[in-house]
């Protein structure tokens, strides 16, 4: 079956075992290029020789622990460059937004990243601060640090806004 793949790209968290393995052999048999991501780099490689071997499309691999916003950041970087070209920031964000709302929590923390950075051409202080105050108050690893350092950038004001604009994106969402 032709699922007109060759040559896309695609970032497969779990492909060194289980369903991101399978989806990562299904996607190269259709000629797609594949970067696997796990914490085992180990696992991944054997998994990335297979599928390169089996062909048409290729893997690399991105060894990172989900859990970890930095590592993760810098796996989609080593990604990129095996893959071949930039990722566009505004597709990062609204994929980002899309799994956040499905409830993957490490998204909040990556939404406020990208927005502090500026990753998508402009840095806008107010989002990075809704959510990483969603992050923050959903538990997940160095947001409130992340969060009190964006703070002291900001006024009271700018503060409040942003933390009514995460009620009003939680109330939204009937949370």
């Amino acid at each position: 079956m032709d699922l007109q793949l060759t040559g896309k790209r695609a970032l497969v968290c779990g492909g060194s075992s289980g369903l991101g393995r399978a989806v990562a052999t299904a996607l190269v048999a259709e000629g797609a290029h594949v970067a696997l991501l796990s914490r085992d780099a180990a696992r991944l490689q054997a998994v990335a020789d297979e599928l390169n071997a089996m062909g048409p499309g290729r893997a690399v691999i991105a060894p990172a622990d989900l859990a970890d916003h930095e590592a993760l950041l810098k796996a989609v970087d080593v990604a990129e460059a095996g893959l071949g070209g930039p990722r566009d920031p505004s597709r990062a964000i609204f994929w980002y937004e899309r799994a956040a709302a499905g409830g993957v929590a490490p998204a909040l923390t990556a939404l406020g990243g990208l927005h502090a950075r500026g990753e998508d051409g402009q840095q806008n202080l107010h989002e990075a601060y809704k959510w990483l105050t969603l992050a923050a108050e959903s538990g997940q690893p160095g947001a409130a640090d992340l969060l009190r350092r964006l703070g002291d950038e900001m006024t009271e004001e700018q503060r409040r806004d942003a933390e009514t604009s995460a009620r009003r994106w939680l109330a939204e969402r009937g949370r």
